[in-house]
């Protein structure tokens, strides 16, 4: 037990924390619990549970990495090789956390100039997208999802429809796909807008174009995914259209509803992240910002995650994560 409430106490600070700084506790937090990943030593990923372990710390360590523009630690990089050589067949979780470390990379890459060539730039992040793509495209036994339309007026549905999961992690894989995406198809926008606009231009082919549309297109539908996604996190399940004429869907509704309602809180936590992000990709429309920045303080008034408050601030005033900055420098 005393472990146990060992790793509690400090992650229950990070995540009620009402400043920037509990930013800072959280990702130290993290680090923390990298370490202790490492201790545990490659025998761990042999079971599901151990997995999904390591691809939950090391996913929230990339969300730091990545925003500062530094690789995941080569230690956690070198397990992460391992793992996937243990594991004779990965599952899409560990291959897309595997994407995300080379993604990590590849952006340190780009920013501190170790790589400024722009058609390797386009070619990388163009492969790392094809392998995300496939799995999305042909997703594998149990990550299916619905999409529930809604007449209900409520702040916790965008565009009048929500997704359901089989449960929260296979809802959390998702949009950790879909923000990894996202920042692929970021990158490749940048490198195509600087190539249009060189003198003289780098890329000239209709083919780059129609990737360049191709990729505003997929960030915007990612987005729009993401937030689908809110009303299972929150555990409320609105009515569909025509709700009262299907019992089969309001059977399976209720019962969602009973199996979720006891974390509720580790729904909101899982939200946070892929939220945020949505809100501050360079595309994001108004109303995506405020639906985003709604739910973000709904979070921090009804489950006392006032991280999530944090995180509205920072979408609102489309500003930096200081503490972060700070850590960088």
């Amino acid at each position: 037990m005393e472990v146990a409430l060992t790793w509690i106490s400090p992650q229950f600070e990070a995540i009620t924390g009402s400043k920037q700084s509990s930013l800072r506790d959280w990702a130290q937090h993290i680090n923390g619990a990298a370490a202790v990943i490492k201790l545990r030593g490659p025998e761990q990923i042999q079971t599901p549970v151990g997995r999904r372990m390591m691809i939950t710390v090391t996913s929230s360590l990339l969300i730091t990495c990545i925003y500062r523009a530094v690789p995941l630690p080569i230690h956690m990089q070198e397990y992460m090789e391992e793992a996937l050589r243990i594991v004779e067949t990965p599952d899409p979780s560990f291959r897309i956390q595997e994407i995300m470390m080379r993604f990590a990379t590849l952006r340190s890459d780009i920013v501190h100039k170790r790589i400024t060539d722009p058609w390797k730039i386009l070619n990388q992040a163009l492969d790392l997208d094809a392998v995300l793509l496939k799995i999305s495209s042909d997703p594998p036994p149990g990550w299916a999802f619905e999409t529930i339309y809604t007449d209900t007026n409520t702040d916790i549905v965008y565009n009048g429809q929500y997704h359901l999961y089989y449960d929260y992690w296979m809802a959390q894989i998702w949009n950790a796909l879909r923000t990894l995406r996202i920042m692929l198809n970021e990158t490749i926008r940048s490198v195509l807008l600087a190539g249009f606009s060189a003198r003289p231009p780098v890329f000239t082919g209709t083919q780059h174009t129609a990737q360049f549309q191709i990729s505003t297109d997929t960030i915007y539908s990612l987005q729009a995914d993401i937030l689908y996604s809110v009303p299972q996190h929150l555990n409320i399940f609105p009515e569909p259209a025509g709700f009262r004429d299907h019992g089969v869907a309001s059977m399976r509704l209720h019962k969602l509803m009973d199996e979720f309602s006891a974390v509720r809180m580790s729904g909101g936590s899982f939200l946070i992240w892929p939220l945020w992000f949505v809100g501050i990709v360079d595309v994001a429309t108004d109303e995506m910002k405020g639906f985003v920045v709604r739910n973000l303080k709904n979070i921090a008034a009804t489950m006392g995650i006032q991280q999530a408050a944090v995180l509205a601030k920072v979408v609102e005033d489309q500003s930096e994560i200081k503490e972060w900055k700070q850590e960088e420098d």
